[in-house]
């Protein structure tokens, strides 16, 4: 059987209270690498959240601004359509080219020419327009009241 030496055991002591220094501290590094990757997964997680927001309020600002460009797109319509101003005036007048005007155009349709009111066939008898106007002592007359207001 070995004897022990008082030597043999304090070496002994002392390599068993390096190991659970060591050990301790392996330990300690291990829980410290755990809590850098719980809080990489968390980071990664939080992006995550954040992209979809982004996504959602991306579709959300395209929704409104397409809106407010067929708003732009009608209004270029109508100066074209029914104020009969050309592309290039209207892209002049609006600081734009004319691509981005036909981009704007492109997003509503063309309003539909106004109808012009046709005159209604003249009714047989004389003309309305060839008769001289006959007009009435009473419509010459002017009141008081009537000189007082200005003609609007």
């Amino acid at each position: 059987m070995v004897t022990r030496t008082s030597r043999s055991v304090a070496a002994r002591r002392a390599a068993t209270e390096r190991a659970a220094r060591f050990l301790e501290r392996e330990q300690h590094l291990v829980e410290l690498a755990a809590a850098y990757l719980d809080a990489d997964a968390r980071i990664e997680s939080i992006g995550h959240k954040y992209d979809d927001r982004r996504a959602a309020l991306a579709a959300e600002q395209q929704a409104e601004e397409t809106a407010v460009r067929r708003d732009a797109g009608r209004a270029a319509h109508q100066m074209i359509d029914r104020y009969a101003v050309t592309k290039s005036e209207t892209a002049e007048r609006l600081g734009i080219t004319i691509r981005h005007l036909n981009e704007t155009l492109s997003l509503v349709p063309s309003e539909p020419p106004t109808p012009t009111p046709t005159p209604a066939p003249a009714a047989e008898g004389p003309d309305l327009l060839d008769a001289a106007p006959q007009t009435d002592a009473a419509d010459e007359s002017v009141d008081d009241d009537d000189a007082a207001q200005p003609d609007l």
